[in-house]
């Protein structure tokens, strides 16, 4: 447990410092200033530490599954089937790879661009072992690891940007304090709705919420709730370092109480049934899908994705329109031919990446299409209507290729699921590259229509504004004339 608390708080402490060099303290031109120094110091010290604990926490993990000390798993064998077999140990092995890697680039840190970087990447290292906590063994699984990673981002930045502040020289507190405040307010909001929620699959109506289990969680969700409503009430009539001092004081005790809750759960009560498939994937197997439960059953997921794409020099690359068209289609082929589709689909974090991806390769092409957004790329519409017809050559070649193959393509995984109302699965993979070749031509064709519409309107505004500065140029011509009657009647005159 000491080694789960110290992870949690030095990835957190990481977190908040490169946030403060990202967002926070002063630049100039992207360059971090002097007044980063104190603070980038911490930073190459405390990613260090946390390089080492993560390392400590994966072998203490693996001890507590053997239920040994840690000097008894100290063995090749052991620890080499642990990382690379087992997904717990995977998943924190990625952590220690992070940590490894913060702490290398943090002492060659010298733009907040980079500190970005970093921040998403030790984002992506305390994430990691949480696809593999109690939350994932719950019912409504995708909520539970949801809202939980949703809690633990929202926990970093609040915790991590006020401890931040507080490293901060004096004389820029005061600049930063405003954005913190921001930042706080934002979190702790995702931080109380994720941590409902996530009590919510955890307990749901049971009586458990009366036991010393369900007193944490209460406890948690209170002192939450008295952060945010004493922070903002009296913000503005204490000192920045009393302020400080309280909320850095309760929200060490919520982080503790996070990560005893994160070591115990719920105590199941009577016989618990073992899941095959859950063991397998991560999830139990849905029922049979119908027409009905694709149209109108949802899965609450808790995890929402934002994409967002900014005018810098990396957007301009991706959104081309031959790089949105190879992620958009290329990627169909490297994930459905290759091993990486049986890897991916073996655990739910790899569901979350698909997901995640073909939300972003779909929102980045139809960005580059039909997006009415500021683009740092103009696309003429003429490209946009040959890009639209190669997508739906190749995705039309994809789904024939899909369905013209005599092997399965998910390594075995779908045998091994031994679903009953699924016994054929060559015929099924043919029938889902039917479908998907049938719905996939369906959103391509509207942005055809759309590409045309805006072409059209587009064309006609051209026309307007050049019937305008045509109408102006002969006013001002025809004033010109009249200038030059003027002048010439006048010289007559004399």
């Amino acid at each position: 447990m000491l080694f789960d608390l110290a992870n949690t708080a030095l990835a957190v402490l990481v977190i908040g410092l490169l946030i403060s060099l990202a967002f926070l303290l002063p630049e100039n031109h992207g360059h971090l200033e002097q007044s980063s120094a104190t603070t980038l110091k911490v930073l190459k010290i405390l990613s260090g530490v946390w390089f080492v604990v993560t390392i400590g926490y994966l072998l203490s993990s693996l001890a507590e599954i053997f239920g040994s000390g840690i000097g008894e798993i100290l063995k090749v064998n052991i620890l080499q089937s642990f990382i690379t077999q087992v997904t717990l140990g995977k998943l924190l092995t990625y952590q220690v790879i992070v940590a490894f890697l913060v702490f290398i680039f943090s002492n060659l840190l010298k733009k907040n661009g980079g500190a970005l970087v970093l921040l998403v990447l030790a984002l992506s290292g305390i994430i990691a072992p949480l696809f593999q906590s109690h939350s994932s063994s719950l019912g409504g699984h995708s909520l539970a690891i949801g809202s939980l990673v949703i809690h633990v981002i929202g926990l970093s930045f609040w915790i991590g940007s006020v401890i931040a502040l507080k490293v901060m020289p004096s004389q820029i507190q005061s600049f930063a304090f405003s954005r913190v405040s921001v930042i706080a307010l934002w979190s702790s909001l995702a931080v109380v709705l994720s941590g409902v929620a996530n009590a919510w699959t955890r307990l749901r109506f049971s009586p458990d919420w009366f036991t010393g289990y369900g007193a944490l969680i209460s406890l948690k969700i209170a002192l939450t709730l008295i952060v945010f409503i004493i922070a903002s009430r009296v913000r503005k009539n204490v000192s920045v370092n009393t302020l400080l001092s309280f909320e850095i004081g309760v929200m060490t005790v919520i982080l503790g109480i996070g990560a005893i809750l994160n070591r115990f759960t719920p105590v199941e009560s009577g016989e618990i049934e073992f899941d095959r498939i859950r063991e397998l994937i991560g999830i139990s197997m849905p029922s049979e899908p119908t027409l009905s439960r694709v149209f109108f059953e949802y899965e609450a997921n808790g995890l929402a994705l934002g994409v967002l794409i900014f005018a810098t020099a990396p957007s301009r690359v991706i959104t081309h329109p031959i790089s949105a068209l190879a992620i958009f289609d290329g990627s169909l082929f490297a994930l459905y031919f290759t091993p990486l589709f049986s890897n991916l689909m073996s655990g739910h974090f790899g569901h979350l990446i698909m997901n995640f991806h073909f939300v972003a390769a779909g929102l980045l092409f139809f960005h580059v299409i039909v997006g009415i957004d500021p683009n740092p790329r103009k696309v003429h519409h003429l490209v946009r209507v040959v890009i639209l017809l190669a997508a739906m050559s190749i995705h039309a070649f994809f789904s024939v290729a899909l369905m013209s193959a005599n092997e399965l393509i998910d390594g075995g995984l779908y045998q091994l699921l031994d679903r009953p109302w699924a016994t054929d699965l060559l015929r099924d993979q043919k029938a889902g590259a039917a479908i998907g070749w049938a719905m996939g031509e369906i959103p391509i064709v509207i942005a055809l229509v759309a590409t045309f519409i805006q072409w059209v309107r587009s064309d006609a505004r051209e026309a307007k504004r050049a019937d305008r500065r045509s109408s102006t140029d002969l006013a001002e011509y025809n004033a010109y004339l009249e200038q030059l009657s003027r002048k010439n009647n006048s010289s007559q005159d004399k």
